[in-house]
């Protein structure tokens, strides 16, 4: 088993300095990977409900801080060598499909093809809106967009949609160093959600589940794959449980035995020292015991 960091566990008024320096710590440390979470503007009043509380509301506020995931991104990698760079997750309809593209291919790049991404269709509505995109079109805009950027990353003479049903051929240079492109990990642990891993993805990226809950998830994500003609151990399964009791060994080798190979160590602290602290310690008590797992 392998580990990994959400940066978001710094806090939402981190500066750009604080992570690169927890992810130059979290290299050294040995661990897998850093993650960067992904919001663009943040509406003062809204009802979405947020999947991840018990009250659905969100653990952020309009006066928090998120940067543009894929600039922070480029900066960590300027800093960093062997650690991979992931979105935890890009909220593909937020973006024109072009853009978003030629962000990632321009990333994989500059990290030396370091770059994972972690994709979502989003859930907050009011945010989607102001973005030019209609909620409840999120699910089939996504799947529309990651069809064109995959055909930008691939064909040497991609065609693109254009106006009036019209698609037009065009140079997309740079590619991205991995091939056919960065790995693309679906978040979400609804039916839809385990269906578009299937259909369009190259992994799963659950959030705050229990081992059980993983593993049925997984059992159901299994089923999915033989009905699709999907090979499910072509899939790479990575978790973001966010709860320190669902780490005792025997939770891990639960995970494991589900198909997870990647777990997201559940960390918080706005002062960088005490994050790295809480690396080192996880390191000691928690990655070197499980990596045999």
């Amino acid at each position: 088993m392998q580990f990994g960091i959400h940066l978001l566990g710094l806090g939402r008024r981190a500066a750009v300095a604080d992570y690169i320096t927890v992810a130059k710590a979290a290299e050294e440390l040995g661990y897998h990977s850093v993650w960067i979470n992904d919001h663009v503007i943040i509406p003062t009043q809204h009802a979405s409900h947020y999947p991840y509380t018990a009250d659905g509301r969100p653990s952020f506020t309009p006066d928090d801080s998120f940067y543009d995931p894929f600039v922070l991104l480029a900066a960590v990698a300027a800093h960093t060598k062997t650690i991979r760079l992931g979105t935890s997750v890009a909220v593909i309809p937020y973006r024109p499909p072009i853009l978003t593209a030629k962000a990632v291919a321009t990333l994989d790049v500059v990290c030396g093809g370091r770059f994972i991404f972690g994709v979502g269709v989003g859930w907050f509505a009011e945010e989607m809106e102001l973005l030019g995109v209609p909620f409840k079109e999120r699910a089939r805009v996504t799947r529309d967009y990651l069809d064109t950027m995959k055909a930008l990353w691939t064909a040497e003479r991609p065609r693109v949609p254009g106006s009036q049903a019209q698609s037009s051929e065009v140079g997309f240079l740079p590619k991205p160093i991995q091939k056919p492109h960065p790995p693309l990990w679906f978040g979400g642990e609804t039916r839809a959600a385990l269906k578009r891993v299937v259909q369009q993805g190259d992994g799963w990226f659950p959030a705050f589940v229990s081992p059980e809950e993983f593993g049925s998830k997984a059992t159901e994500l299994k089923r999915l794959c033989a009905e699709q003609g999907r090979d499910f151990s072509s899939l790479t399964l990575c978790a973001f449980p966010a709860n320190r009791a669902f780490f005792t060994l025997d939770a891990i080798r639960t995970y494991r035995q589900h198909g997870a190979s990647i777990l997201l160590a559940p960390l918080g602290s706005a002062k960088v020292e005490e994050f790295t602290a809480q690396m080192q310690q996880f390191r000691d008590e928690v990655m070197s015991p499980a990596g045999e797992i």
